[in-house]
């Protein structure tokens, strides 16, 4: 599984990386399977009108929950545990948990950049497993 150390951070260094993980280390993740699938399919999503119209919380809470992989399988297991905003508010740290029962949960940690007046998602890291 990644570590702390690798993430997505919108760039074809963190593709390359995860397609190499499970040759390296011998491992057949589907989260990595997952990983790699979301960043190659990945758009820049629209903001319409009546997304303008939520707070940044709820905006964000959009596009982790629906707008990245977790969504594909998992959403229903997929909670937001935690925002932490930058004091200009146009950076946050998105904690959340997949939880499948008490010995089967793991977390990531998400960065999520305000450019333009929409939110997208700029670093993705696997933070713990249970």
């Amino acid at each position: 599984m990644c570590g702390p150390g690798i993430g997505h951070e919108g760039g074809d260094d963190s593709l390359a990386v995860l397609r190499e993980i499970p040759k390296a280390y011998l491992i057949d993740s589907d989260e990595i399977r997952k990983a790699i699938q979301w960043m190659e399919s990945k758009s820049t999503p629209e903001q319409t009108s009546t997304e303008q119209s939520l707070s940044d919380e709820e905006l964000i809470k959009r596009i982790v929950l629906d707008g990245t992989f977790f969504a594909q399988d998992e959403r229903s297991k997929t909670s937001i545990e935690g925002f932490t905003f930058n004091s200009q508010r146009n950076k946050a740290l998105v904690s959340l948990e997949i939880y499948n029962g008490p010995k089967n949960a793991r977390g990531y940690d998400l960065i999520l950049a305000k450019e333009n007046g929409m939110w997208r998602v700029v670093g993705i890291w696997f933070a713990w497993v249970a």
